[in-house]
């Protein structure tokens, strides 16, 4: 099993987490806000600062398996059509680029636990580019390539 880790930026999100979860718990002794805002935030404070620590994304026989903040999902090597690097945008100052995987039914899933923020120019994020290869290389094992479900997608498509 291959496991890539979202680097850094997991702990980040756990550490915005952890403030939201305090906010919450200093509103808790004077209570002088309205119950539905403790509630959203102490919620959602506990929930990112559980979740943040365990998010990844694996690869072994069976698929991907994928562990967001938000979403859990396992893609079987049968449905991948293609793993690729998907250009998010940026502001000018800074580009953000995560991998992206396209079922063969037209479904995408973000991986966006792999995302990667690059300053200047450059929209290319060297970890984003490692960790897409480091999937293609697993696929590869596991006996998944583009050009087979291009080849079997064209044999379904004569037959």
């Amino acid at each position: 099993m291959t496991k890539l880790s979202p680097g850094p930026w997991k702990w980040v999100i756990w550490a915005v987490g952890l403030v939201v979860l305090l906010v919450g718990l200093s509103t808790l002794p004077d209570f002088r806000g309205s119950e539905f805002t403790v509630v959203v935030t102490l919620g959602m404070g506990g929930w990112i600062t559980l979740v943040a620590p365990i998010a990844r994304v694996s690869v072994d026989a069976r698929g991907i398996r994928y562990w967001g903040i938000f979403k859990w999902k396992r893609v079987r090597w049968a449905e991948v059509a293609a793993i690729e690097a998907q250009p998010l945008g940026g502001n000018g100052l800074m580009a953000t680029e995560a991998v992206m995987v396209r079922t063969v039914d037209g479904r995408e899933l973000l991986l966006a636990v792999l995302a990667g923020h690059t300053r200047g120019a450059s929209s290319t994020n060297r970890r984003v580019r490692r960790q897409l290869a480091t999937l293609h290389k697993a696929g590869m094992r596991f006996g998944w390539t583009e050009r087979a479900v291009r080849e079997r997608s064209r044999g379904a498509a004569s037959e």
